[in-house]
């Protein structure tokens, strides 16, 4: 969740280098990924955001952006609709909507 929020809020964030966070923060752009099991690594991220405040503007208005255009509740809750409909079998009340 802290993730959506510092995005949501124009943070650039540096997160643990996992394959699907990794994905994630690349395609959307906002920000930095580290080895959660060295510190070293860590902070160089942390040293490369405070060193170079353009790259920290861009990667968290690329967040925020995220945040405001697919990431957010409208988007979401569509999409958990959907798939509520396809995994819960037909009931009465539900058809008779």
């Amino acid at each position: 969740m802290k993730l959506w929020e510092y995005m949501a809020v124009g943070l650039p964030v540096v997160i643990s280098d996992f394959p699907h966070l990794r994905e994630l923060v690349g395609r959307l752009d906002c920000g930095l990924v580290a080895d959660p099991a060295s510190p070293r690594a860590i902070a160089d991220a942390l040293r490369r955001l405070h060193d170079s405040p353009a790259e920290r503007a861009r990667l968290g208005q690329n967040g925020r952006r995220a945040v405001q255009e697919e990431y957010n509740w409208e988007n979401q809750e569509r999409k958990l609709l959907e798939l509520y409909g396809r995994l819960l079998p037909p009931s009465p009340a539900r058809q008779a909507c």
